[in-house]
């Protein structure tokens, strides 16, 4: 599976794109980016679902946009639904130039679920929002952690629905019992480990 990083939007949120065999998944599109449309295109790949790990908008501006590009669905936690309209309503305080429009999604339960392929479990690991979702692929010790953790950091908790314990809980109880090998793809910033966040975190040491 290939693992493709872009910082987005005036907030540099990182949007991946996964792909392996002809189909990809995109995650988190925070903002409209041509450089995908483009290696969409080049490399002729079938986008199967838009995955939206919490509902800030700078990680979901561009959902419906690529929804309508590629035909794929918009996967969205129930627990985080109540917050679409105020975070689209919120788009010039977001410094985007045009608000996004409505947002189509399908519900984005826990589980097992296959991607590429590949087995992913989707965590709900809240805290952050009351519906962050973690996307775990255990084979390739790698998960999409969204703003529930960073390098050297974790995230905000004073948001609507934010919960310092219950963020807290997530980070200690859900991802640090990943292996240590396992690389966080985080929402914003460079990738990191479970076992260097362990050592060197010092938010939840």
């Amino acid at each position: 599976m290939k693992i493709r990083m872009f910082p987005l939007s005036a907030y540099q949120a990182n949007c991946y794109l996964l792909s392996q065999g002809g189909k990809a998944v995109i995650v988190d599109p925070g903002d409209f980016s041509q450089v995908i449309v483009d290696i969409l295109d080049k490399e002729n790949l079938q986008v199967t679902h838009i995955l939206i790990t919490h509902v800030h908008l700078d990680h979901f501006y561009a959902a419906s946009a690529f929804a309508d590009l590629t035909g794929a669905e918009v996967y969205i936690s129930p627990e985080d639904a109540h917050l679409i309209r105020e975070e689209v309503d919120g788009w010039k305080e977001c410094l985007y130039s045009k608000p996004c429009g409505p947002v189509k999604y399908k519900p984005f339960t826990a589980g097992t679920h296959d991607y590429l392929g590949e087995a992913c479990e989707v965590l709900p690991t809240p805290g952050h929002t009351p519906g962050s979702l973690t996307l775990h692929f255990p084979a390739r010790q790698v998960a999409f952690v969204g703003d529930v953790i960073f390098a050297g950091s974790v995230g905000r908790t004073d948001f609507n629905g934010g919960d310092s314990a219950t963020l807290m809980n997530s980070i200690k109880e859900i991802i640090f019992k990943f292996p240590e090998p396992t690389t966080l793809y985080t929402g914003h910033g460079s990738p990191t480990t479970v076992g260097h966040e362990k050592k060197h975190n010092p938010f939840v040491q």
